[in-house]
């Protein structure tokens, strides 16, 4: 976004009128002097009194003069880049339009005063992403190019206006020469240490975050934010401008901490900064409420989220592309507190908007991407597939191949192919490939496929190469992450897997260890992750005959699987089963006996008789009565297996 640049001619005008005082213009209410000043607060980034000065020239001229005036038409234009920069859309757009045709009739269609009425125009459409944003900006920017000397401020702020609305549209290489060219303008016309400069430095920095170059976008929004602490202070507009910047491109780099950080310093000036209502304080409550979910601080993240939705749909109306986007947030809040219904028909009506439309935008490819993740964590994997297969069709040729998002979607889709039981090797490759040559082969995206390509290996039970891909992927977060991260944790899990796979036992026990310990201080006891970790080191202290242990273990995991799904389910049923196989290897085999009939009760009622989990369980206990010599219990087990093969057939 831009400010309107300190005009030369106004402050010579200024000198002209007998270089008039603020306090004088208060009394004399001299429109060129108004006027002159609302200019300068608004490049000084003082909105608010620049809207209060403003209004007042506007009315100076706007009922003597009349709605042919060029002053009055001046002064609309002004007040709408300011209501603009306060996210005052509706008046402010109207004011403009006013304006503009106030000019269109009194001068030719290539007068600056027509070109600067375009311009301002043109913001409105980036904002509202109106396709005819890019023919208005550029027309502008022709006239400024033709009549003013090579270096000036309006062509400066035209070239800022088409690299944002290039940003809008993911245009990353167009929005970089545009965006230098800026950069190299406004340094000629202000030197270094100014408010222009540190505003086009920052929207350098957000051209690599747009072009998914994080690294890059972080070593020069970190840069900026230093520089205007410096010039312009640690509250100054700009300055809380860039903090939110970095913040947004640390949470892409999954640096959660440093992000924290700064939205909440964020946050603790976002009403004297912004107000009640502006974009930027949409995207600070997103962005929060994006760590409460990570943290998993579900309700916070919840209403973060739904006050992000409610600036946005106040400023933007229900259509526009981040009310979408917000909505989506959202509805995976809900789904995180097991809301899945509420979350699936936001999911739905958002997704049905971008089909009625009939236009493959970037929105809709993101909310298809949301679908897929939807899909797939309700293990609808063919219908998980036709969303990711759409995303991906949208999105490659909007991102490029070489574009995080591009590479998300395509190991998202190999992912649910995989679990479809398709080869899927090769994307993962490629993905990999992306990862490395975009972040650098010790970056965390990097880690993250090396351990899908892991966890495919070890489904294809090909154990040394899954081992190798999570050893690089452990080495990676060593370096990268803090030691007790939870991805640390799942990664030492899996390893400690293919670890037992390949009879290495104690070490896979050492790793579950670690894992569990990970577990207990990153996420809540109560979890999926903890009630695996503990059957694994259940299972793996059994193999080594630790049989103590492994019931200790078991019942753990017996006890936090009813914690989260009561005292019937599939988990509870599962840890049932394990604590009575190894009571029955141990040889307290009439406690084995109860561990397997409350089993079979539960996976009869879940599964029905002829899964195969059932039948696993009844010929153990075939094998139990067997061993305590109730031969009766031995046929009427046998009898009730042949009946629910039968009745599979």
């Amino acid at each position: 976004m831009r400010r309107l640049p300190i005009c030369l001619l106004m402050i010579a005008l200024v000198v002209a009128i007998g270089n008039i005082s603020w306090a004088q213009v208060e009394e004399s209410e001299n429109w060129e002097a108004l006027y002159a000043k609302a200019k300068v607060l608004l490049g000084d980034a003082k909105y608010a009194e620049a809207k209060v000065v403003g209004e007042r020239a506007l009315k100076l001229v706007e009922k003597p003069m009349g709605e042919g005036d060029a002053k009055t038409a001046k002064s609309l234009n002004q007040m709408g880049e300011v209501k603009w920069m306060l996210c005052e859309y509706k008046e402010g757009e109207a004011m403009v339009d006013r304006g503009m045709a106030i000019r269109k009739r009194l001068f030719d269609g290539e007068h600056l005063d027509v070109a600067e009425s375009l311009l301002t125009k043109g913001k409105y459409e980036v904002v509202f992403m109106r396709p005819e944003a890019e023919r208005r900006v550029k027309q502008a920017l022709a006239i400024f190019e033709k009549l003013l000397d090579k270096n000036h401020e309006k062509t400066a702020d035209a070239l800022l206006a088409l690299g944002a609305y290039y940003h809008t549209l993911q245009k990353a290489d167009d929005a970089r020469v545009v965006l230098e060219r800026h950069l190299m303008m406004q340094r000629k016309l202000y030197g270094e240490e100014h408010r222009r400069v540190l505003e086009a430095k920052r929207f350098m920095g957000i051209q690599f975050k747009v072009a998914g170059q994080y690294n890059d976008a972080i070593a020069k929004l970190e840069e900026t934010l230093s520089e205007c602490k410096r010039v312009l202070g640690e509250d100054d507009i700009d300055t809380v401008r860039t903090k939110l910047e970095l913040a947004i491109s640390y949470l892409k780099k999954d640096n959660i901490e440093a992000a924290g950080k700064l939205l909440g310093e964020v946050d603790a000036v976002r009403k004297k900064v912004w107000g009640d209502w502006h974009l930027e304080v949409g995207s600070l409550k997103r962005h929060l409420g994006e760590i409460a979910m990570i943290d998993a601080e579900y309700e916070e993240g919840e209403q973060l989220l739904q006050e992000a939705v409610d600036q946005y749909r106040h400023l933007l109306g229900d259509e526009h592309m981040l009310v979408m986007r917000g909505r989506a947030d959202f509805a995976w809040s809900l789904y995180k507190q097991e809301r899945k219904q509420e979350a699936k028909d936001i999911f739905v009506d958002v997704l049905s908007f971008y089909e009625m439309k009939d236009e493959e935008s970037i929105e809709y490819g993101h909310i298809s991407l949301c679908m897929g993740w939807y899909y797939s964590n309700e293990k609808q994997e063919d219908l998980a597939v036709e969303q990711y297969e759409k995303a991906y069709s949208i999105l490659k040729p909007i991102y490029g191949e070489m574009h995080p998002v591009t590479t998300d979607c395509l190991e998202y889709l190999a992912s649910a192919r995989g679990r479809n039981g398709e080869d899927v090797e090769d994307i993962l490759k490629q993905a990999l490939k992306n990862n490395e040559e975009m972040f650098g082969e010790n970056d965390t995206r990097v880690g993250d496929t090396c351990v899908r390509l892991g966890e495919l290996c070890r489904e294809n039970e090909r154990y040394n190469d899954s081992e190798l891909y999570y050893r690089r992927a452990m080495k990676i977060y060593e370096k990268v992450l803090d030691g007790d991260h939870y991805q640390m944790g799942v990664v030492k899990h899996n390893l400690g897997y293919v670890y037992q796979m390949q009879g290495k036992n104690f070490a896979a026990k050492r790793l579950y260890e670690e894992a569990m310990k990970i577990y207990a201080e990153e996420i809540d006891e109560v979890s999926d992750e903890v009630y695996s970790c503990l059957l694994s080191l259940g299972d793996v202290c059994g193999r080594i005959g630790m049989k103590k242990d492994a019931i200790k273990y078991f019942k753990r995991a017996l006890k936090v699987a009813k914690a989260k799904d009561g005292d019937k389910g599939e988990d509870v049923g599962t840890a049932l089963f394990w604590l009575a196989y190894t009571y029955q290897y141990e040889g307290s085999l009439q406690q084995a006996e109860q561990f397997y009939k409350r089993t079979y009760e539960i996976y009869r009622v879940e599964y029905g008789e002829s899964h195969d989990a059932t039948l696993s369980c009844m010929e153990y206990m075939v094998k139990l009565y067997e061993d305590m010599g109730k031969f009766d219990k031995v046929q009427e087990m046998k009898d009730k297996i042949a009946a629910a093969k039968g009745g599979e057939e």
